[in-house]
Order: C-alpha cells, then sequence, then structure tokens
C-alpha cells in the first residue's frame, strides 16, 4: 500500500504549474520506491532510517529521469538534493547518515536532510563510482537476500562489493571501507587541488611531454563555522572518488573513478593527468 499526502498529487491544467506536475511525478516515484525499500526489505532499526529515505529519494529523481527525459532531472539533482545536503552537513549540529537511535525523540528527528538528501546524494555517488551495471546488480542481490527481511547498512555494502568484485577480481578497493567513512561519520571533506608550474617539479611521461604536478589534499572536514570550544575531536578521514577532465579529452559523462583519494592518506601526488597548457576540471557532475 502507498501513501501520499492529497496536495501532492493534485494537478489541474488551469491552475498548477510546471513545477507542480514535476512535484507529482517524482513523489509518486518516492513512494513507488519504498515497495522495493522499505516494505520489501526494512532497516533493523531506525538507525538505519536512511536505507529507505535515502534510496526513495534518489529513486525518485533516477525513475522521473527515465519517464520524463527532457526535464533535465539530473542536474535538477544537484541544485535539490546534493546543496541542501551540502549545507545541512556543514554544521557542527550534523550527524552521520547511520547514527545512534534510543528514543522516540530520536526517532523523530532522524527524519531530516542527512537521511534523505545526504543519503540520496551519497548513494548517487555510489552509482557513479561502482557504474550503473554494478549498482544494479549489488541491489539485485541485496534485495534478493534480504526480501520480506529485515537488513543494515553492511548488508547492502557486501551485496555491493561482491557485485563490485565480479567484474573487479583483483582489485584492493573495498566498497565497505569505502562506504563506512561516508555514513559512519558526519560531514564531508575539503579537497584541495594545488597545481604547481614550477619547471623544476615537472615530470616527463613516457611520451616525452612535460606534465605538470597535482597535489591533492583531503586531510579536513569542512565547516560553516568552526566554534572555537567543540568538543567534538573526530579523525576525519574519507575515501573519495575523484573524476577529472582536460581541454584535450572533454570527457564530461565517464563518470567512474580515475583516482582514489585514500583515507589513509592525506596527500596524492599526480604527475600525469593534464599537460601543461590544458586545463582541468574536477569533480564531473558534480557526483
Amino acid at each position: 500500500m502507498l501513501w501520499f499526502r492529497e496536495r501532492l498529487i493534485l494537478f489541474d491544467e488551469n491552475v498548477s504549474t510546471s513545477a507542480d506536475k514535476q512535484g507529482i511525478a517524482t513523489t509518486i516515484a518516492h513512494e513507488f520506491a519504498h515497495q522495493w525499500f522499505g516494505n520489501l526489505v526494512s532497516p533493523r532499526w531506525w538507525s538505519y532510517t536512511w536505507l529507505n529515505e535515502g534510496f526513495a529519494t534518489y529513486f525518485e529523481w533516477f525513475i522521473t529521469a527515465e519517464v520524463e527525459k527532457d526535464w533535465r532531472i539530473e542536474d535538477q539533482f544537484v541544485i535539490k538534493e546534493v546543496q541542501v545536503a551540502l549545507a545541512a552537513d556543514c554544521l557542527e549540529s550534523s550527524h552521520p547518515m547511520t547514527n545512534l537511535v534510543n528514543s522516540p525523540a530520536d526517532i523523530s528527528s532522524i527524519f531530516d536532510s542527512i537521511s534523505y538528501a545526504k543519503a540520496g546524494s551519497v548513494i548517487r555517488m555510489m552509482s557513479h563510482f561502482l557504474s550503473t551495471n554494478i549498482f544494479k546488480a549489488g541491489l539485485n542481490t541485496y534485495l534478493n537476500a534480504h526480501h520480506h527481511n529485515t537488513a543494515e547498512a553492511s548488508d547492502l555494502f557486501t551485496a555491493l562489493h561482491t557485485s563490485f568484485l565480479t567484474v573487479n577480481p583483483t582489485s584492493e578497493i573495498s566498497v565497505i571501507d569505502v562506504m563506512n567513512t561516508w555514513t559512519t561519520q558526519m560531514g564531508y571533506p575539503v579537497i584541495t587541488v594545488n597545481r604547481n608550474y614550477d619547471t623544476a617539479r615537472t615530470a616527463k611521461c613516457q611520451t616525452g611531454e612535460i606534465v605538470q604536478r597535482f597535489v591533492q589534499d583531503h586531510r579536513e572536514r569542512f565547516l560553516l563555522t568552526a566554534s572555537a570550544d567543540s568538543s567534538d575531536n573526530h579523525d576525519y578521514k574519507w575515501w573519495v572518488p575523484l573524476t577529472f577532465t582536460t581541454n584535450t579529452s572533454k570527457d564530461f559523462t565517464t563518470t567512474q573513478t580515475q583516482i582514489w583519494l585514500k583515507a589513509s592518506e592525506n596527500e596524492t601526488d599526480l604527475t600525469d593527468i593534464a599537460a601543461n597548457d590544458d586545463w582541468v576540471i574536477f569533480n564531473k557532475q558534480q557526483i
């Protein structure tokens, strides 16, 4: 059974706007997604509410994009969900996606931008770094293994990692480790890209072309305003799937990870991503 607030699905061509029409489509898609993420497989405890609401948020945009291809829903996701998540998660009052829930008040508070917008954004990021086929296969494994039962985040990540290894059997990347850094701690990292044009720090690639060296630094959590007396002493570290393109390649569609910034490394030194006269754009499609 699906439940809708009536005001969210009523449409009159003489009164309703284009935004109303889009809102109806995404609302219906969101609630239909709960047939699988919530009804077929339920979170084992309220701490994993994002397994319901994050996937429903992700699929409300993904499904609508499949039906209405001219609405540019994928672009709107960045504004409506990713930016909302960034605004909520840059505060010291934020919380991890998988969060301790012990009381009715905790249950009420967990239905917020983190469980919806951030979770949907992290799931979108995951679908890109895994690839669509691996993502779909992993979700099928997860839903089939836990149908008419309960699950927690580790069950999802295990299923996705199994599917990832079938395509990348020699990979050292653990989907479980990557996703734990995004779901068990709050916030998100500042990624600083330093480009050194000093000829003393250039390197020659195999073709003999001069290549500029880049350094990626991701040592800190981004905070809008940091309190001077903050008691947060958590050591924030993330696995970051990095993508980029240059004016030589101009590839904005391939979004599988090109470079992993490891949680164990504060800096990653890159020497072969762009020639001296190339511009470089990181984070394609803001994934």
